[in-house]
């Protein structure tokens, strides 16, 4: 079960650049992710705001390497949390290590 105004889709929505923005704190904007599979089996996200891609984090953000999840749920954890910094207005919505530890994230 996602939180309220969160959405996940599977539906691929075209590449359009990821542009800054600043928002605040905006609940009417429709938010949603999509879990993404790297080349080397490990997985990311990109999180898409009114449709188009925002962010792309194909690795661990907050964390060296370029390394990607190695479990599917750790990334669909990380991508809702990004979405609730966006939604607080926050962008980009940065994502320390001491988060990743309380979600109980796997490195």
């Amino acid at each position: 079960m996602l939180p309220p105004g969160i959405e996940g889709t599977s539906n691929p929505v075209p590449y359009t650049g990821i542009k800054p923005a600043v928002y605040d704190s905006i609940p009417s904007i429709r938010v949603n992710y999509k879990i993404i599979t790297n080349t080397d089996h490990s997985y990311g996200y990109d999180v898409f705001i009114n449709g188009i891609l925002r962010i792309h984090q194909p690795v661990i953000p907050g964390m060296p390497g370029k390394r990607g999840f190695p479990r599917r749920g750790d990334a669909k954890k990380v991508a809702c949390l990004a979405i609730k910094k966006v939604r607080n207005g926050f962008m980009p919505p940065t994502i320390a290590k001491r988060e990743l530890d309380s979600l109980r994230i796997k490195f």
